[in-house]
């Protein structure tokens, strides 16, 4: 069973992924940014996909991606951004911030699995993860 990392400022929106994930991954929380950058660091490389939300106090999502990426913790992890706002500028700022895809609240039990599924999938057919048959 693979890991989600869910990071969410909001802990109704934490227990509703876990509700919908649960069967799926074992779920991982974080509350906040810093928080999940702590998380992250403890268990980079087993965490499949992280669920982050936008908009959070202490560190944002988007400055959450920055720091990840900076410290090349989000290499072969894919990150896809969760948020009630779905404005063009603001769905373009997180797929520029290295998001792979977006989720706009409220939850779509459906469309976050099949969302993540294809994340999973398109990260492991990217080049650097396929195995060496040479």
């Amino acid at each position: 069973m693979g890991k989600i990392l869910v990071v969410d400022d909001a802990k109704i929106n934490r227990m509703i992924l876990r509700q919908i994930l649960k069967e799926h991954f074992e779920i991982i929380e974080a509350g906040d940014g810093l928080e999940a950058l702590d998380v992250l660091g403890q268990s980079v490389g087993q965490v499949e996909v992280v669920l982050l939300d936008a908009i959070m106090p202490v560190l944002s999502g988007f400055d959450f991606l920055e720091e990840a990426k900076s410290r090349g913790w989000l290499e072969h992890t894919p990150v896809i951004m969760v948020s009630t706002d779905d404005s063009e500028p603001f769905v373009r700022r997180a797929y520029e911030g290295g998001a792979v895809d977006y989720i706009k609240r409220p939850f779509d039990r459906k469309d976050v699995l099949d969302r993540i599924m294809m994340a999973i999938e398109r990260s492991e057919t990217k080049p650097e993860n396929r195995p060496d048959v040479s």
